[in-house]
């Protein structure tokens, strides 16, 4: 999400051919990647000191990573890589972690440790009891992703 005049959106293969956004890396990431991509203009005052990139989700089954017709990872690593923060959501009842999430941490989001914020989406919709034993189980699938020191924190 960008700032705009109006709202608006724009393609991905204009974004990266456009030498005033700062997509041109994103070339390299093919054609299936560019057809997915797009962005969305809207006027806001706070969108000309932050913009907002929103990434598809990260998929449960090591057969449906195969579908995916783009480097997932490599794309979100560039992503991160020009980053200040990423946030990562969870979903209270979806805490496992597949293949492509511990790929994204072991890959993408390597060594970028300190722009991490883990986000426990929806938390509001369960009970303090069941939000502790969510809480827990978070903690355990994190324990197997962070390479820091510390447990992160959950917001």
């Amino acid at each position: 999400v960008f700032p705009g005049d109006h709202m608006d959106s724009v393609q991905g293969r204009v974004l990266v051919a456009h030498s005033s956004q700062p997509f041109l890396g994103l070339h390299q990431s093919g054609d299936a990647f560019l057809e997915s991509m797009h962005a969305v203009l809207a006027p806001h005052p706070i969108l000309r000191s932050v913009s907002l990139i929103d990434t598809p989700g990260v998929l449960e089954s090591g057969g449906e990573v195969n579908k995916r017709r783009y480097d997932y990872i490599k794309v979100m690593r560039w992503f991160v890589e020009r980053s200040d923060l990423v946030f990562v959501m969870f979903d209270p009842t979806k805490l496992d972690a597949g293949p492509e999430l511990r790929k994204v941490f072991k890959q993408a989001l390597r060594h970028q440790e300190s722009k991490i914020r883990i986000v426990l989406n929806k938390a509001d919709t369960v009970g303090a009891q069941e939000l502790m034993r969510i809480y827990g189980s978070l903690f355990w699938t994190l324990s197997n992703l962070v390479t820091s020191t510390e447990p992160p924190r959950v917001y």
